[in-house]
């Protein structure tokens, strides 16, 4: 009885070992596959970091370029503006000599229908 019941403790012991060691292979295996899909986590993190560096690195440079630009146009709108109010003083000048010119024309055309001949006495004297 003392053997049977041996026996059957050994029986159920291995078969809880058994149970175990599955159990810890499970695991085991479990615990492979996560460290695996960490790695591959690691690397993309890895990968996703130099991909944003290079980001940041090429809006900097980017950003250089525009504000470099825009100060260019700034200028540059500067010296249209200058441009442009010569041009209207410019303007504004021939305007006022085309006034003065205009003037001298409807001078000069009144002066004109008055006749341009006179009639002068002239006595002549035999001598």
């Amino acid at each position: 009885s003392v053997k049977l019941e041996y026996s059957s403790f050994k029986t159920s012991q291995e078969k809880e070992f058994n149970k175990l060691s599955e159990r810890h292979m499970h695991v085991q295996l479990q615990l492979d596959n996560l460290r695996l899909e960490n790695e591959k986590l690691l690397e993309s993190k890895a990968c996703l970091q130099d991909s944003y560096d290079n980001l940041q690195e090429i809006m900097k440079f980017e950003i250089d370029q525009l504000s470099r630009n825009l100060q260019n146009f700034k200028k540059e709108n500067e010296t249209l503006k200058s441009d442009l109010n010569n041009l209207m003083e410019l303007l504004e000048a021939e305007k006022e000599r085309n006034n003065k010119l205009s003037l001298q024309f409807e001078e000069d055309k009144e002066n004109s229908s008055k006749p341009w001949y006179t009639v002068v006495n002239v006595e002549l004297t035999s001598s």
